[in-house]
């Protein structure tokens, strides 16, 4: 009969876990070679009684880039981050209730075959009786974070398999918020939702750069690329390894962001951002209309064209854009 090895609050200088090692709140899964780590948290507060298991860096323990029971929070310190009798990684409280789970199914697996891994803030999952495949990963499971050797957004056209960035409900809750951020199959391009809404489109994908983007260098040239696979899964990956660590994050207000971390000043800097102003924001000004963040006010239809609603229009809701003064007279 095997034992099982409980660790709690202790740094561990091992990356995995198996059958009979798991971690139980507040111990955390961190080896000497990784900037990441894995382990319990609540968000913004070390007093709230929510408790999430999660992934941050090691220099900067606030900076959180995926969650793993993001709708379901531990409501104490009892929870247990484990691997099932089914081979599954699993969240649990104290009344042995699954709160998560990495949800892969196979008849074949037994609680002996699996070990999970932390590498470069991707949690992988192995099927040791399959010479360690790798069955799940944290990286096709993004929450609101996009990190270095990612291959997300993905969509598939022949599949219908969507993967996206999921903002946090707010600072201080991490499940789904509003906003989300995926690349299309077709045409590619980047685009942010709120709910069923695009909120912002960076422009098609040319081979080198998304046209609609207007600062490139902060997106810089060269370093990311959208690869199109024949069978029709379309993704972002990145190409050149950076010293500083970067990300992209898909913030409360859906702002699409990109920092990297400053070593000498110890703090995350802001390069670039999807929405600027007003006029970033998709369908601003409605159709024929046009945009100018250094007017004022910003909207203003195309010359032979008048706001559809002056109502709306003069109280700066500029959504139903415009028309022609005149109809055309055509025969």
């Amino acid at each position: 009969m095997s034992t099982s090895t409980n660790f709690t609050g202790l740094c561990l200088s091992i990356c995995n876990i198996n059958s009979t090692h798991y971690l139980r709140d507040p111990a955390t899964l961190w080896c000497p070679d990784n900037i990441f780590k894995l382990g319990f948290f609540s968000p913004g507060s070390r007093n709230s009684s929510n408790r999430y298991v999660g992934i941050w860096y090691n220099f900067s323990e606030t900076t959180v880039v995926w969650v793993a029971n993001r709708d379901k929070p531990l409501k104490d310190s009892s929870g247990v981050f484990k691997i099932s009798d089914d081979g599954n990684l699993v969240v649990m409280n104290g009344m042995n209730e699954i709160l998560w789970t990495s949800n892969v199914s196979s008849s074949s697996r037994v609680v002996m075959n699996s070990t999970a891994q932390l590498r470069s803030g991707n949690l992988v999952l192995l099927d040791n009786a399959k010479n360690g495949n790798v069955i799940w990963q944290s990286y096709q499971h993004p929450s609101d974070t996009f990190l270095p050797k990612m291959k997300i957004p993905i969509n598939s056209a022949k599949t219908g398999e969507k993967t996206c960035l999921r903002s946090w409900k707010s600072s201080l809750d991490p499940s789904f918020g509003d906003f989300s951020t995926s690349i299309t199959a077709i045409l590619p391009q980047l685009l942010i939702w709120k709910g069923e809404y695009v909120l912002w489109r960076s422009g098609q994908w040319n081979g080198q750069i998304f046209i609609g983007i207007k600062r490139r260098r902060s997106v810089h040239t060269g370093e990311y690329n959208v690869v199109d696979e024949e069978e029709g899964t379309v993704y972002l990956t990145r190409l050149v390894e950076r010293k500083e660590a970067t990300r992209f994050v898909l913030e409360t207000t859906g702002n699409l962001v990109q920092s990297y971390w400053d070593e000498i000043e110890r703090k995350w800097k802001f390069p670039w951002s999807a929405i600027e102003n007003d006029c970033d924001v998709y369908g601003t000004c409605g159709p024929f209309g046009r945009c100018n963040s250094l007017d004022s006010p910003i909207c203003s239809c195309l010359r032979g064209f008048e706001p559809k609603n002056r109502d709306k229009w003069r109280k700066g809701n500029w959504s139903s854009g415009c028309v022609m003064r005149k109809s055309l007279q055509c025969d």
